[in-house]
């Protein structure tokens, strides 16, 4: 039985056990692949260091003169999260964006970016959405390139659930190599891989300046961005609106099967 106050490293831990199962015999590997993947759901995690780093994040934004907004939000669904990521790749095939050095997954600024920003294409009311996009969200136009105005740090686990941090899902690939249509000619290959489980809440956060050069700029009267976010949707914005709807429509990967929904629990001004 393991200590529960025993730090384990869980991306050494399925490096070793990896390579033992590759070693093993290949009628032993399925079985052997479960058992790792219930053994990694299972081993203790802190989130102390977590903590520290969620706390130096907002107090670095500040420093710089950004204006920043606390998003704290759950896993409503299981969430697939990095599928191409090295963490899980091997031997699981799929892998899942995890961070080394706190020991923990997380989601990238970038997916959570990425997220908002179609979702605001999907809100902006202007005849030209793809400018606007690139104005508040960075990118390049034919006739200008632009570094943005709002970003998103990475979001790190601040609760964990009772199955822990990983959770161990099924997913079956759809078969292209049978010829026939009968389902009894079919054999699935079923392939096992980590997921960030339900309930599960993360921290992260949304910083901004309102205007970059000359050019570029958030537009007031709550167009772009409120000055103070709250309940009532008339008072929002469309970055404000987007940033919501994106944790409902799903950040990360498998959204259209329900998978990687979260909801927000929390959307507030820092300062």
């Amino acid at each position: 039985m393991r200590s529960e106050n025993k730090s384990y490293n869980l991306w050494s831990h399925l490096i070793r056990r990896g390579k033992e199962i590759f070693l093993s015999s290949e009628n032993k590997i399925p079985r052997l692949k479960h058992e790792l993947a219930e053994e990694m759901s299972e081993l203790p995690l802190s989130l102390t260091r977590v903590e520290k780093v969620i706390s130096s994040i907002e107090e670095a934004l500040i420093a710089n003169a950004y204006e920043v907004r606390r998003l704290h939000f759950r896993a409503v669904s299981e969430a697939s999260i990095g599928a191409s990521g090295t963490f899980g790749k091997i031997p699981f095939e799929i892998g899942l964006s995890f961070d080394p050095i706190l020991n923990v997954p997380y989601i990238p600024g970038s997916s959570i970016k990425g997220a908002v920003s179609s979702a605001f294409y999907e809100f902006c009311s202007s005849a030209d959405k793809e400018r606007e996009r690139t104005r508040i969200f960075g990118g390049k136009l034919v006739d200008e390139t632009s570094m943005g105005l709002v970003g998103f740090t990475d979001a790190y686990p601040t609760r964990l659930t009772k199955s822990g941090i990983l959770f161990s899902s099924v997913f079956t690939p759809h078969y292209s190599m049978v010829k026939t249509s009968n389902e009894l000619d079919v054999s699935p290959n079923p392939i096992l891989h980590f997921m960030i489980p339900r309930g599960t809440e993360f921290a992260s956060y949304m910083f901004f300046r309102k205007k970059r050069g000359k050019n570029f700029e958030l537009k007031g009267s709550n167009k772009d961005i409120s000055e103070d976010p709250r309940p009532d949707i008339n008072s929002l914005g469309d970055i404000d609106k987007a940033v919501l709807y994106a944790f409902i429509k799903g950040i990360g990967s498998k959204t259209t099967l329900g998978y990687s929904r979260f909801e927000i629990l929390e959307y507030s001004r820092v300062r």
